[in-house]
């Protein structure tokens, strides 16, 4: 699931020059309050936003342009929280990623009266310049979600020295950073003074920090070095399937029998049964096999060249054979 992101937005000349006298004839440009009730994200602009590493959490809608207009390389830089800007705080998970993309193209094009031909490109055609990946577990209690950070705070990361806080695990590096920490401190600390300031209700206040108490979250920041080398460039990457499983069904006159791979993504997903035969599983599945599925369990296929292929687009995992299973 996807939190702050940082974009690129591709500007034509018009487009540029709507951005620009807004943003330089405006004695205050960088104001412009959404969702005033809730106060959740504010337009901010950022100067040299393109190329420093913002913290990943403010509530701003923050942005840049650069100073003069160059063919094909001139972008609206854009960096925010996705699930800040669609549930007003980022402690659910998002999934719909491209409706809050679709939300945010809305607002900036009414925020600089971008219509007609001066709308912007599709979201599927914005760069990525960075991407944070998160879960999230919810626990019985806010001691219980303590107690498991604590045991992480062992872990051991390749070529990572921990930085390790009461309530966060830190393996930081320049292409990416892996992050484990308590989400109700961090709202506490951060979100909560930001919704105090701008008058936010009190009952949307406790109705998140009740959300929030118990919340023990994994978050995974790839920046654009990291993103370039895995050749994700744009939004559309991101939508591209990362496994795909092809079967000639020739090969299988009465069909292809998919019990073991639908029994392994449900096991993923739901509790494991005891009565489970895993040996029937390990027999079928190769080491490094990986079983994926959207949500819903649902399986995806068509046709091509005379196959039929089976993919399965959603979150999974990868079978790993050894010889002392635990």
């Amino acid at each position: 699931m996807l939190d702050t992101v940082k974009l690129g937005i591709p500007l034509t000349q018009s487009q540029f020059k709507r951005v620009y006298a807004s943003a330089f004839s405006n004695p205050h440009p960088q104001w412009a309050l959404i969702f005033p009730d809730t106060g959740e994200m504010q337009f901010r602009r950022i100067v040299g936003l393109a190329s420093t590493d913002q913290n990943s959490f403010h509530r701003d809608i923050r942005w840049d342009i650069p100073q003069n207009y160059h063919e094909d390389d001139t972008y609206l830089t854009v960096e925010l929280s996705l699930p800040k800007l669609y549930y007003g705080h980022n402690i659910r998970l998002l999934y719909n990623f491209v409706s809050a993309l679709e939300l945010l193209k809305e607002l900036f094009e009414k925020h600089f009266g971008l219509t007609g031909r001066k709308r912007l490109a599709s979201i599927y055609e914005w760069q990525l310049w960075r991407v944070d990946c998160c879960y999230a577990w919810q626990c019985p209690s806010e001691k219980i979600a303590r107690q498991i950070l604590d045991s992480l705070k062992r872990l051991h990361f390749p070529r990572k020295k921990p930085v390790i806080y009461p309530t966060t695990i830190l393996f930081k590096g320049t292409t990416y950073s892996l992050k484990f920490y308590l989400k109700l401190p961090e709202f506490r600390e951060h979100d909560l003074k930001a919704l105090l300031k701008a008058k936010a209700s009190l009952e949307w206040i406790n109705y998140c920090e009740e959300l929030a108490s118990g919340v023990l979250r994994v978050e995974a920041t790839l920046r654009r070095k990291y993103l370039k080398q895995r050749n994700i460039k744009t939004v559309a990457d991101l939508l591209e399937p990362s496994i795909s499983y092809e079967f000639d069904l020739s090969s299988h006159p009465e069909g292809f029998d998919f019990d073991s791979a639908v029994f392994a993504i449900h096991c993923y997903h739901m509790d494991i049964s005891e009565d489970s035969d895993w040996s029937v599983i390990a027999a079928d599945a190769e080491d490094g096999q990986a079983f994926n599925a959207p949500e819903g369990y649902e399986l995806e296929y068509f046709t091509r060249n005379g196959k039929v292929d089976y993919r399965h687009t959603g979150e999974g995992f990868i079978l790993r054979k050894t010889d002392q299973p635990t």
